[in-house]
């Protein structure tokens, strides 16, 4: 899995790069059910992940985003975005919806994996 992390309008620390890779830690456990079998080769998961402040001249309020969208292969792209005053919750936010999305994702395969069997003849 590749992960890209951009930061847009602050410049993080190593304490903050550091926090937001722990964070960011949770994909690599979520691409495991939904892609088991192993890709091509060339072919990787990519992670792109924008974290940063809405605005400079925000002072209070929701001021921190965190953006992130998933490229699988052979599956359509998940996204998710989450706009927070605290950069922890906005990142909790977009795990979370990830985490959703791509339990939808497996549970639709398995669906259609299902009806195959059922059309077949196939109990």
């Amino acid at each position: 899995m590749e992960i890209h992390i951009k930061y847009t309008s602050f410049q993080p620390d190593e304490q903050a790069k550091i926090y937001i890779q722990e964070r960011l830690s949770f994909l690599d456990k979520l691409i495991i059910p939904v892609k088991p079998q192993a890709t091509k080769l060339g072919e990787a998961v990519h992670a792109w992940i924008e974290v940063g402040k809405v605005t400079r001249r925000h002072q209070q309020g929701k001021i921190w985003y965190a953006e992130c969208e998933l490229k699988i292969p052979g599956k359509n792209s998940v996204r998710s975005t989450s706009t927070n005053y605290d950069l922890g919750i906005a990142l909790e936010e977009v795990k979370d919806d990830i985490n959703r999305l791509l339990r939808n994702e497996k549970d639709r395969q398995e669906t259609k994996t299902r009806r195959k069997k059922t059309i077949k003849g196939d109990y």
